[in-house]
């Protein structure tokens, strides 16, 4: 016989089962992987882009 894979279930359905009263133990391992803070990247235009988008901008107030 075929072995069928498990579907593993979305928070929401595991959720949804605990509000049943159902036994959602299987679901939580105790073993957590820790993920390390988010990194803010600041990025800088290059001068021919800061002018271009520069330029946009006044051409549109001018056509106003």
């Amino acid at each position: 016989m075929p072995k069928t894979l498990r579907k593993t279930p979305t928070a929401d359905e595991i959720a949804e089962r605990a509000s049943r009263g159902e036994d959602v133990c299987a679901y939580f391992t105790n073993q957590f992987t820790v993920v390390g803070p988010v990194r803010r990247v600041k990025t800088l235009l290059g001068k021919a882009l800061d002018e271009e988008t520069g330029s946009r901008a006044g051409s549109k107030k001018k056509a106003s």
